[in-house]
């Protein structure tokens, strides 16, 4: 068996695992430094093309009513 992290189950408290974590989250600060930005980047995309689509679904739907409106006239 691979007993490579049997050190991290044996000691098991709170303060273990928050070292753990901190370690943890500095390996991948300093494997994936670009992380962060490129997260915010993406989110800050995805919000600008959330707005566009719900103006264009606005709009779609004022139209959809102008045209019910149109239709149902005799």
């Amino acid at each position: 068996k691979n007993d490579t992290f049997k050190i991290l189950l044996t000691k098991c408290d709170d303060t273990t695992k928050g070292n753990v974590c901190e370690e943890l989250v500095e390996k991948l600060k300093k494997r994936c430094p670009t992380l962060k930005d490129d997260m915010e980047n993406a989110k800050k995309e995805l919000t600008k093309m959330k707005n566009e689509y719900d103006e264009l679904k606005k709009a779609d739907e004022k139209s959809t009513e102008a045209a019910k409106l149109l239709l149902s006239r005799p």
